[in-house]
């Protein structure tokens, strides 16, 4: 795992090493979770509800509406996003430009959505759809202004450890440059704020609250 994301830093692609990380690392789970299931004898002790929380493999007519996600669901959903963000991220970067980042973006976006719509779950109580003060629209800009000075220590850092990096970040941004203001403000704006907090403070956060 740690030599193919240094690859991955680098934009260097060797698809037996990814297949071997993507099937081992399935292996590993399936054994883990079965082995501490038959140790508690229970796999609740694990899912809280157990594999049963798991709403997507249930026929939607036979589901009520209003439910929220379980542990199992979360589990489920943010497997699957992982899954898109190792594995297609990159390749579609590279295939198509920055709008292989949007699409990654829709991906992510479409996945807690849909999976969300199929359980019949309470979409603006799941995602708090409301509209935020400017109490909070303070405390987000704030955040932001903090969370982006560490995301530059961290890069740093990372240059140093992973120098390609540096030339890799270059010609990223020399590829969402060449795209234009409008497009180039839409993919790396707008996308990942609708993406990323459908996943995250929706889905995730919003089954936690309950």
């Amino acid at each position: 795992i740690a030599l193919l994301i240094k690859a991955v830093f680098v934009l260097r692609f060797d698809w037996t090493a990814i297949l071997i990380v993507a099937v081992s690392s399935i292996i590993y789970s399936v054994l883990s979770i079965w082995f501490m299931s038959k140790l508690f004898s229970s796999e609740a002790i694990l899912f809280g509800e157990g594999f049963s929380s798991i709403r997507l493999f249930e026929s939607r007519k036979n589901m009520k509406k209003g439910q929220m996600p379980g542990v199992g669901d979360n589990i489920l959903m943010f497997g699957s996003m992982l899954l898109v963000m190792l594995y297609l991220s990159t390749t579609l970067l590279m295939r198509f430009g920055i709008w292989g980042t949007a699409i990654c973006q829709a991906m992510i976006f479409l996945i807690p959505v849909g999976y969300a719509w199929y359980m019949k779950a309470d979409l603006k109580k799941l995602f708090s759809v409301k509209i935020p003060s400017v109490v909070h629209l303070l405390g987000g800009v704030c955040l932001w202004v903090g969370m982006f000075a560490a995301e530059q220590i961290v890069l740093t850092l990372l240059a140093e450890v992973f120098p390609a990096m540096v030339q890799t970040s270059s010609e990223l941004n020399d590829s969402i440059l060449q795209a234009g203001f409008l497009p180039a403000f839409f993919v790396v704006s707008i996308c990942p704020a609708l993406a990323e907090e459908a996943a995250f403070r929706g889905f995730l956060f919003g089954s936690l609250n309950v």
